[in-house]
């Protein structure tokens, strides 16, 4: 096939193609998923001197080109220095994610380098689908097609301005009617006026470039201009045209967006990783019908951003000291956020293409209900999401906040969508007099079914469907007074306490908890659950400390086990557990129990599980057992549920 033709009935179609070939295949602009502009001087530094390097080495070829002794000599060999123009038709099983990784410094696969037989520089792979109206979407690729488009309108102009002439480094920038052969999609008129317009890149940055994309376009032109001006005119005019005819390219073109979508993630998941928080803002943006909106929906992402930062926020890690005010926000707070507005959006556990699957579908809500609704949707989640996190340092007085407050202990976060949603629906039918009465109750059930299902041995995974049923349910009925009918966490709900579920939690009671985790989480939300006024406060500066010390050659072990294994089941047993403040923990090191008794026995009214220390007397495998036994029974109580 010549150059640029493709099987239309194939998935997928793969050519390798220099630039000159590449950029006369069509109109590029960006995918929705893709990033914006954001290289700077650094990578366009190393493309530039790698295509130079590459261009040197072929001028040393070209000194021997015409000696017959040389044994590169080919009076035949112009153009590429291939067997005619290669295409590969091939299906989506046979694209092999591992070809575009590692990465060079500039962002390239590791295959790109110079070609001693042919005189040529791969510079790796481009994936593009075509659009309804014939422009070729960008999925992979954007950066290098995005800076190699600002050199050649660097080498045009500095050309120009020598007195030279090189019509093959405009042709790369526009075509043949002077429209740009590359747009961007966020309306920002950085590269058409100040880069693609003959001359433009000798002319100053404009003040109303002052977006992120308008400078880095601006960083990456005024660096190529500084390092090529130096250059004297046929050197410029040689590197043209070195970098159009032998600068290869394999131009991946797919059939179908998803496709593309698909490879775009794995591209970068096994490259560069997914900034997936960027990949939203521009699938957004995409679906912005006017500049006006455009900037309206950038200004709501941002304040989002600052809606959702929660630097003092305490978790069930342990951390005892508020962190520091942060002046952007932490991209896990914002990740934690989205996926939990699309759990309830899309109702759907997340996969390493939910960015864009979310993003594709926050696009189709966008052109339904318009840019300015959604994402007011989208900040009035944010303040719920926030308002939760607040409840989780302070839980106030009344319910649901006390329920939401004990959530804070559970080792996961998948419980988060189903309170927000929750949390949203309790606070408008407060705002409108309305009773919240079920949706306390529900948040009520919510943390002893989540507590559960924490010691319960389930996958991340059979956690996530579990809880994708549940948000389904929670969905089918928009009435609050009537949620009662829809709980999923009642008897017959998605977050029921399966026959198995209740087994596997019942033999972890005891028997051995050997997981830091589950072993906290267990026994501060015990604690919490208990708790009277001034509880919060202790809470919060405390520990789970294990009553005989864990450290198995301790001599305290002989004398109260006699031997390493039998001391081992004494060890991780639940009545071998207590919460108690960390200071005390800190002044208690490894003691054995004799030496903690006096201490622990003067907090037992301030703690429900140091409530009978003061009577362990003696306090051995016997005393042990009788007390794991009576906390497991306590603990299913709490549950709302008999013991298996």
């Amino acid at each position: 096939m010549a150059a640029g033709s493709f099987n239309v009935e194939a998935p997928i179609g793969s050519q390798v193609a220099c630039l000159q070939q590449y950029f006369n295949f069509g109109r590029f602009r960006p995918a929705s998923v893709q990033r914006s502009y954001r290289w700077g001087e650094a990578e366009a530094e190393n493309l530039l001197t790698a295509l130079q390097e590459a261009a040197g080495r072929n001028d040393e070829r070209a000194l021997h080109a015409d000696d017959p002794e040389d044994p590169n000599y080919d009076p035949d060999d112009v153009g590429l220095g291939l067997e005619d123009d290669t295409e590969l038709e091939t299906t989506k099983e046979e694209i092999d994610p591992e070809d575009f990784y590692p990465t060079m410094p500039w962002g390239l696969p590791n295959t790109a380098g110079s070609s001693d037989e042919t005189g040529s520089i791969f510079l790796g792979s481009v994936v593009c689908c075509a659009a309804p109206d014939g422009a070729l979407e960008i999925y992979d690729g954007l950066q290098r097609t995005t800076t190699l488009t600002i050199l050649f309108a660097v080498l045009r102009d500095l050309i120009a301005e020598k007195g030279g002439e090189a019509p093959i480094a405009d042709e790369m920038v526009r075509d043949k009617h002077g429209r740009p052969r590359l747009t961007l999609a966020e309306r920002d008129a950085t590269l058409v006026e100040d880069v693609q317009k003959p001359g433009a890149t000798a002319r100053q940055m404009r003040v109303t470039r002052n977006r992120p994309i308008g400078r880095s376009l601006q960083t990456v032109k005024n660096k190529l201009r500084k390092s090529l001006n130096g250059e004297p005119v046929e050197q410029l005019i040689l590197l043209a045209e070195f970098i159009a005819q032998r600068a290869l390219v394999n131009f991946i073109k797919v059939q179908s967006p998803a496709m593309a979508r698909e490879i775009f993630v794995s591209v970068n998941l096994y490259a560069k990783p997914l900034d997936a928080m960027e990949v939203l803002k521009g699938q957004l943006i995409a679906g912005a019908q006017s500049d006006d909106e455009e900037q309206e929906i950038s200004r709501i992402w941002d304040e989002i951003g600052q809606i959702v930062t929660d630097p003092h926020a305490q978790f069930a890690s342990g951390e005892t000291q508020p962190r520091a005010p942060e002046p952007v926000f932490r991209l896990s707070e914002r990740e934690k956020f989205l996926k939990a507005v699309d759990m309830i959006w899309r109702s759907q556990p997340q996969n390493p293409s939910w960015p864009t699957d979310f993003g594709e579908h926050v696009r189709g809500v966008i052109a339904r209900e318009g840019a300015i609704i959604t994402m007011n949707r989208l900040r009035a989640n944010a303040k719920g999401w926030s308002a939760i996190n607040e409840i989780l340092r302070e839980p106030g007085d009344r319910q649901p906040e006390i329920n939401i407050w004990r959530l804070k202990f559970i080792p996961w976060q998948d419980w988060r969508p189903l309170a927000l949603f929750w949390w949203s629906a309790t606070f408008n039918a407060r705002r409108n007099g309305r009773s919240t009465k079920s949706l306390n109750k529900m948040f009520g059930r919510l943390h002893k079914r989540c507590i559960l299902l924490a010691i319960s041995g389930l996958s991340d995974a059979d956690r996530a469907k579990i809880f994708a049923k549940a948000m389904c349910a929670a969905k089918e009925q928009p009435n609050s007074s009537t949620y009662w009918k829809y709980d999923p966490t009642t008897r017959n709900g998605a977050l029921m306490a399966s026959k198995r579920q209740r087994e596997n939690a019942d033999r972890l009671l005891r028997g051995q908890i050997r997981d830091h985790q589950i072993w906290r989480a267990l026994m501060m939300w015990r604690e919490a659950y208990v708790w009277r006024d001034g509880m919060p406060d202790l809470l919060r500066g405390s520990t789970v400390e294990h009553l005989h010390p864990r450290q198995p050659d301790h001599p305290y072990m002989v004398a109260t086990a006699g031997s390493v294994d039998a001391y081992d089941d004494v060890c991780f047993a639940l009545g071998n557990l207590a919460v108690i403040p960390h200071s005390l923990n800190k002044d208690l090191g490894a003691a054995g129990f004799d030496d903690k008794r006096t201490r622990l026995s003067q907090l037992s009214t301030d703690f429900h599980t140091l409530a009978d220390v003061a009577q362990l007397n003696p306090f051995g495998p016997v005393e042990l057992q009788a007390r794991t036994k009576r906390m497991r029974l306590e603990l299913w109580e709490c549950f709302g549920l008999k013991p298996p």
